[in-house]
Formats: structure tokens, sequence, C-alpha cells
């Protein structure tokens, strides 16, 4: 019953389910990586040596009004083809963080209808954990626009408070409104390459 919650609730598969622990306001689910996982983190080779291992605590998904974590004793392992020592790669968390994606996905589909400083008492977190979630994202989603097709672009100034501040809109004019708006600092930079 467990391995099947850890595999649909909160995405973690190819694990091995140890135990659970009911702790107050929480409960806590026990894995170890399996032995497909002992791989090398830098050059993906299998021949490797494991070194110790070092318990690693995750926020995932809460299961009703309890906080989730996962525990998992994260091996360390020698590489005999690049020899270096690393722990393993983490297939259900970003690297260094402490949170899973699918708990990240929680935290961006609430930050739809609700402030930062909302979720977080909602979800027992630091303002700061869910900022830097929801940075992340703009981050992945829009750091970079793909600026190669573009031709003609359309230019709006709104005022945001009257007098005090003001906002410039930047889009693609032959496609619209898209999900990915184009950032003004590369339209400008594409000007001295290419006439707008």
């Amino acid at each position: 019953m467990s391995a099947t919650i850890l595999y649909h609730i909160h995405g973690i598969r190819s694990y091995t389910y140890l135990k659970q622990k009911l702790v107050p306001g929480g409960i806590e689910f026990y894995i170890a990586a399996g032995a497909t996982q002992l791989v090398c983190p830098c050059c993906g080779s299998t021949h490797v040596w494991q070194k110790g291992t070092k318990e690693r605590r995750f926020r995932s998904l809460p299961l009703g009004r309890k906080h989730t974590t996962i525990v998992l004793l994260v091996p360390r392992v020698f590489c005999h083809d690049c020899k270096t020592t690393r722990q393993i790669k983490i297939s259900f968390a970003e690297e260094h963080k402490r949170y899973t994606r699918f708990f990240e996905r929680h935290v961006l589909d609430l930050l739809l209808s609700m402030t930062c400083q909302d979720v977080a008492e909602h979800l027992g977190l630091s303002w700061d954990t869910v900022r830097d979630i929801e940075k992340r994202r703009l981050t992945r989603d829009f750091a970079k626009p793909p600026l190669k097709h573009v031709t003609q672009i359309a230019m709006d100034e709104i005022a945001v408070r009257k007098g005090h501040k003001s906002l410039t809109i930047v889009m693609d004019f032959q496609s619209g409104p898209a999900r990915k708006s184009l950032a003004l600092l590369y339209i400008f930079s594409m000007r001295k390459t290419r006439k707008c």
C-alpha cells in the first residue's frame, strides 16, 4: 500500500519502501535507493563501489492535514572510471533542494490563487522557500524567449500607479499575446545586429 502511495501521489519510483512512521503533525516514509540507481553522477558509469550513506529529508505532498516527509538514505559511491566520490543523483527532487518535484508543483498550483505569504502559512514553510520556488518557475518559463522568428514587435506602456510607475509590455506582433512574452532586454540587444 505505501509503495503505491509513494509512486502515485509523490511520484517516487525505483526506490525500495522500508517503513513509515507517524510523528506529531505528520508522517514519514523511509525509502532506500535500489541497485539500479547506484551509478556515478558524473560519468554515468555502473562500475561503482558504495562508500556509506547520508540521511536526507524531503518535504512532499501533504496527506490531508498532515505534512509528509520522505526520508532517504542517499548512498555515496566511488567511481572506478572517473575516480570521484559523490552522492548519487536523486530522481524525485532537484539538486540541493529539500522538497520533491511534486511538492514544488503543489506550491505553484496554490500560488495561482494565493499570495506567497498565504501559501507559506498554509504549508508551514518559510516565505523565502515559497518565493524561491516561484522565482525558479519564472526563470524556467521566461528567462530566454525564442526570438529567432520574430520580425515585428508591439510595445505599449501603461501606468501602474498614476505618476509613479509605468510598465512596458513587449510582445510578438504576429503571434499576439503569447504565453512567453518577449523580454525588453533581449529586444534592445538584438537592435545591434539587425533593425527591428
